[in-house]
């Protein structure tokens, strides 16, 4: 869809910053399933900075009580302890999905580490 958009009067319409201790959410991605939207990011916080969660929504404005959508990264993969260079270690970020036929079908998302200790990407068959 093309602009022009316009800042909701309600923003942010997703806000954890009242349950304290500065917790929030970022990279989230929606999409329609059912006749619901649906919305997968990471959080910040919230349960933990290493999980990611998933809400729903029958009219994109009004969300439910956020859920835990997948673990830390230590939860799929062993890893060696973090290098002290590495502040996002053991978490996936960026989460984003494949639909296939209106249902997530793959999530993609990465995490720092691997070989290079760089940027390491997951992809995620959903069963």
């Amino acid at each position: 869809m093309e602009g022009p958009y316009r800042k909701h009067p309600r923003n942010p319409l997703i806000d954890f910053s009242g349950r304290g201790q500065n917790r929030q959410c970022e990279d989230a991605f929606v999409w329609l399933e059912d006749g619901k939207f649906k919305m997968i990011v990471r959080d910040m916080g919230l349960y933990s900075h290493e999980v990611g969660l998933i809400m729903e929504s029958d009219d994109g404005l009004t969300w439910s009580e956020p859920l835990i959508a997948y673990q830390p990264v230590r939860a799929y993969v062993a890893q060696p302890p973090a290098p002290r260079n590495m502040t996002k270690y053991g978490r996936f970020e960026r989460p984003q999905l494949l639909l296939r036929h209106g249902r997530p079908a793959y999530l993609f998302t990465t995490t720092q580490g691997g070989r290079y200790e760089t940027a390491t990407p997951f992809i995620f068959k959903i069963v």
